[in-house]
């Protein structure tokens, strides 16, 4: 699951750098199991999964229309049943990631423009409520049907991105009242 990194060009306090963000850091994982063979000479196969509402998402879509890169990759994109819901309505859907406890004081946490409280993998280093949500930078918008119908091309044209309806499997998580599901095998 990589949509739990940073997406691009977003500024890293503690390097004084910015982000080359996921997607980079996919093809450090392809490249390595490209060259490692399972038994039998097999090549290996990853799973990578991405949340919907990641300001990389579009670039997720698309990355393998690049010739050659993330071939050892099965590409799924994490589908909420607030983005269907999204979709259904022809709404606006937000790009958005959490917000690190050391940036904080460069957002205002009660600005619904600016954040967006929700639920998120891990809650380390990330400004959380008593609740338990994390408060998430919006970093952007795009048309939820725009972002639908960008997969549906994709997933036609290329075969992938695939989609997990990451909210049902959840649902259905017979443990889950001791895990959330990020990714399946590939």
């Amino acid at each position: 699951e990589f949509s739990t990194l940073r997406p691009r060009g977003a500024y890293v306090s503690g390097a004084g750098a910015y982000t080359s963000g996921p997607l980079s850091f996919m093809d450090i994982y392809d490249k390595m199991c490209f060259t490692v063979s399972s038994a039998g000479g097999r090549r290996g196969a990853q799973m990578g999964t991405f949340d919907v509402a990641h300001p990389d998402a579009r670039e997720f879509i698309r990355v393998k229309r690049e010739d050659g890169r993330l071939r050892q990759f099965n590409l799924s994109l994490l589908i909420t049943d607030a983005f269907m819901q999204a979709v259904a309505a022809d709404a606006d859907w937000p790009l958005l990631f959490p917000v690190h406890i050391k940036e904080q004081d460069e957002v205002v946490l009660d600005d619904p423009a600016q954040v967006i409280w929700r639920e998120w993998p891990t809650h380390e280093n990330y400004v959380t409520r008593a609740d338990g949500l994390v408060a998430c930078k919006i970093y952007g918008h795009v048309r939820a049907r725009h972002l639908w119908d960008m997969i549906m091309v994709s997933t036609y044209d290329y075969a992938e991105p695939g989609f997990i309806l990451i909210d049902r499997v959840n649902e259905m998580n017979n443990n889950w009242w001791c895990e959330t599901i990020r990714a399946t095998n590939p």
